[in-house]
């Protein structure tokens, strides 16, 4: 143990207590069961800094932290820390403890009070504490800066989709709403569409090809490796171009449907979707994510999903112009996405390998 830090039990840092049954109304405080928040209630039984901690079934063991008031449910603990200890290092240190090792039962894991009051921990001077959270906390400020902006770049993307290919006002060449300002409307087999606007296939966008076995991974460099759940890790081959769409195959998964602007490797999971047309690439993931794919699987046991489904489904065709211009609209934003998305992946493999040595001194700060 290096100098300075002392072996505590858990009870000595913080008091443990078990959450109550989630209130009933909604309102703006968030509720926290063991797989995080589950919702917004009107009442709240924390303020400030707060631990929570999965207390039974899947998610036991898992830990959050809630800087405001919030309401934790029965599903979870909750630990508030004693004078001379840092909540968020405490947060972290317990992070890096895997408390689900500490469950009994099997078939139905818990965690209780008792038994983490006696976990023993080693904890340096609260000074260094405060470096070491400052150090965390940097990393994990940028991850969740980087998903917020990205969360804000999507609805961005999804509004405008909305405005032009649901609601047809589409900037006409006089920059004025298509539908709004009159434009001219004509029937169809999907309802009303706009004039020179047709009814296709989904196959007449896009081809479709199977993914391959998946190659030897990595956690960092590379290429993307997406499977059916998405990026599953990094290889140093590929098997798609850039500006593709990747679309859960097979499973719990199949439908689920992602877009990279980079070349990126895909396994027999999912199905590789490229645009004839490469400008028509978003318009077509944004089709794809408003048809809800997972609709159109077959199969009960094992739900699937294969090309000539995906090829016959009845779609939407604007024209070219208009197609191309939202194209290069929305394109730039989902390079920044891409760009956010991997700098967070760096940023979370560095604090995944500072952690354990910054909780057992092996770093000294």
């Amino acid at each position: 143990m290096r100098e300075g830090w002392k072996k505590y039990n858990l009870g000595e840092v913080a008091e443990l207590k078990n959450g109550k049954s989630r209130p009933e109304k909604v309102g703006t405080y968030p509720v926290y069961g063991g797989n995080g928040i589950l919702g917004y209630t009107d009442k709240f039984n924390v303020d400030n800094e707060t631990i929570i901690i999965g207390r039974v079934g899947a998610y036991c063991g898992a830990v959050y932290f809630e800087r405001n008031k919030s309401w934790i449910s029965d599903n979870a603990l909750y630990a508030k820390t004693h004078k001379g200890f840092d909540s968020k290092y405490l947060f972290y240190l317990l992070k890096y403890k895997n408390l689900n090792q500490y469950a009994g039962g099997s078939s139905h894991p818990l965690l209780t009070q008792g038994r983490l009051n006696e976990l023993k921990v080693e904890v340096p001077p609260l000074h260094t504490q405060t470096r070491i959270t400052s150090i965390l906390s940097a990393l994990d400020d940028k991850i969740e800066l980087n998903r917020q902006t990205n969360q804000t770049l999507e609805a961005i993307a999804q509004a405008i989709y909305k405005e032009w290919f649901v609601n047809f006002n589409f900037p006409t060449s006089e920059g004025k709403p298509y539908r709004d300002s009159g434009g001219e409307m004509q029937d169809s087999e999907l309802g009303l569409i706009p004039k020179e606007w047709r009814v296709g296939k989904l196959g007449d966008l896009l081809s479709f090809r199977n993914g391959k076995s998946s190659p030897e991974r990595n956690n960092i460099n590379g290429y993307p490796v997406y499977g059916a759940n998405g990026v599953i890790g990094f290889a140093s081959i590929y098997n798609s171009t850039d500006r593709t769409i990747i679309i859960g195959r097979v499973g719990s998964y199949c439908g689920a449907i992602y877009y990279t602007t980079q070349k990126a490797f895909v396994t027999e999971n999912a199905i590789i979707a490229e645009a004839y047309n490469q400008n028509s690439s978003l318009f077509s993931f944004f089709l794809m994510e408003r048809l809800n794919l997972n609709n159109y699987k077959v199969g009960s046991g094992q739900p699937l999903l294969n090309q000539t489904i995906l090829e016959g489904i009845d779609v939407l065709l604007p024209y070219k112009d208009i197609v191309d211009k939202f194209e290069g609209v929305l394109l730039p934003h989902f390079i920044n996405i891409q760009y956010n998305e991997q700098q967070s992946s760096t940023i979370l493999t560095i604090r995944n390998a500072l952690l354990p040595k910054l909780m057992t001194g092996e770093i000294e700060v």
